[in-house]
Parts: structure tokens; sequence; C-alpha cells
């Protein structure tokens, strides 16, 4: 797999990456700082499996908190 794409929230507490698969779909993960406060769990909490770069991109942005006016993949046309 080739990471494509990796994001963190403002504030740190989560990371997306969107990695393309040998078979051309598009995957995206999101991990979560655990409650404790420590580093960012090597587990994801979400799993996103979809056909183009622009969907996983959109998702996982919206999974993010972007709020849309600052980001050129949430903004609505």
């Amino acid at each position: 797999m080739f990471k494509m794409d990796e994001k963190t929230s403002d504030d740190g507490d989560i990371k997306g990456i969107i990695f393309m698969r040998p078979d051309g779909m598009f995957e995206g993960r999101i991990y979560r700082k655990p409650t404790s406060g420590r580093e960012l769990s090597a587990d994801f909490d979400l799993f996103v499996l979809t056909g183009t770069l622009a969907q996983a991109r959109l998702i996982l942005h919206e999974e993010l908190g972007c709020n849309g006016d600052h980001c050129t993949y949430c903004r609505s046309p």
C-alpha cells in the first residue's frame, strides 16, 4: 500500500491516513488519542474503503473536524 495523504486534527487528538491499495481502492484510517492522554493508538478507530481518493479525503476530513471553509476537500461546490 502507498500512503497518499495524512492529516491531523487541530488539537492533535485525531490523525487520518489514506492509503492506495494494490487493487486500486483507497483505504482511510482514523487514529484517536486514548483517553489516558498518551500518544495516538496504533489501532485505528474508523476504517473507510472507497473507490476514489476524493471520497476517502472527504470522509476523513469530516471526521477530523474540518469546518469546510478552510479545507479544499470538504468545501461544497
